[in-house]
């Protein structure tokens, strides 16, 4: 058994040498082949005038200041849009701004004026008023939560007495 793994680790070695070999010998073909189409490359490169049309040309001119014209033309849109967004929030603000400060001072002067006009009894009347009534709709809440706390409670003890009366 141990001369099996002595010569199975020798193969795994034998094996790896030969990829060795085998990637340094088509690595230096690959290298051969890389400078050969380098060598035609720059050699077609330097022997080769490539004529372009005019109307070519022209027409790739055309297209690109389209394309930049399109793109500037999108863009100044952009800033306009964005400028006379700006400008409207302003002037709405500033208006708003006007129209509060005229409101606040109308609406100031109409509350002394009210106020002026109130005697305390009559304040105390008003206030006693509203407290009777925020006074009275909280008991009628709590009213309506014992009365479903006790219908629920008569429920179960009448489940409670009918199930005692059927046994």
């Amino acid at each position: 058994m141990k001369n099996i793994k002595v010569n199975s680790e020798a193969l795994y070695a034998g094996f790896g040498a030969l990829g060795i070999g085998i990637a340094i010998f088509f690595g230096s073909k690959l290298s051969k082949v890389a400078k050969k189409l380098d060598l035609t490359i720059d050699r077609l490169e330097n022997e080769t005038d490539v004529e372009i049309s005019d109307d070519t040309v022209k027409a790739a001119v055309e297209r690109a200041a389209k394309k930049k014209a399109e793109k500037s033309v999108s863009e100044a849109a952009d800033i306009i849009i964005r400028d006379t967004k700006m400008d409207m929030k302003r002037k709405v603000d500033d208006s708003i701004a006007e129209i509060f400060n005229d409101m606040k001072e109308s609406v100031t002067e109409e509350m002394k004026r009210q106020v002026s006009n109130m005697s305390p009894e009559d304040l105390k009347k008003e206030v006693r008023k509203e407290a009777k009534k925020a006074m009275l709709d909280k008991l009628e809440d709590s009213m309506d939560d014992i009365l479903d706390d006790y219908k629920e409670n008569i429920k179960t003890m009448s489940r409670i007495y009918g199930n005692l009366a059927n046994k």
